[in-house]
């Protein structure tokens, strides 16, 4: 039995989404749920985490 698991995928639309949610093979009582997953980009850049974010990824630090 998978307990939690999880997968993250990046895709376009949530059309799209639903696509690959269908592809799962899941067992006949199995749940799904689709989640968005916010991208650093949408927070207001001015934000001090978000230039902390942008630096260690500019440094290589995170990736």
């Amino acid at each position: 039995e998978l307990f939690n698991g999880f997968w993250v995928l990046g895709v376009s639309s949530k059309e799209e989404a639903k696509q690959w949610a269908l592809k799962c093979p899941l067992g006949p009582d199995a749940r799904l749920e689709v989640r968005r997953i916010t991208e650093s980009e949408e927070f207001p850049q001015d934000n001090e985490w978000v230039q902390k974010e942008i630096r260690w990824k500019k440094d290589g630090v995170w990736k």
